[in-house]
């Protein structure tokens, strides 16, 4: 398990990288993180298709995996 300074580092470093997501990508995980559904992302981007919200999601969460991937 990590240490809380470990769990500190990790969650500075992912709030400094979601700066590198597109702008979509970044409000969608700042979206999840307050725990909206896809659904309701969807209405917040103005998006009318819930497909187009998971697919920018699953995009999101590559590139962050990616730039992160020293880290976890």
């Amino acid at each position: 398990t990590l240490s809380i300074i470990e769990e500190r580092e990790l969650l500075d470093t992912l709030i400094s990288k979601l700066d590198m997501l597109d702008p979509d990508g970044r409000r969608i995980c700042e979206l999840l993180l307050q725990e909206k559904s896809e659904r309701e992302i969807a209405a917040i981007l103005g998006i009318s298709r819930q497909s187009t919200i998971n697919y920018k999601k699953k995009k999101a969460f590559e590139a962050l995996r990616e730039i992160l991937r020293d880290y976890i």
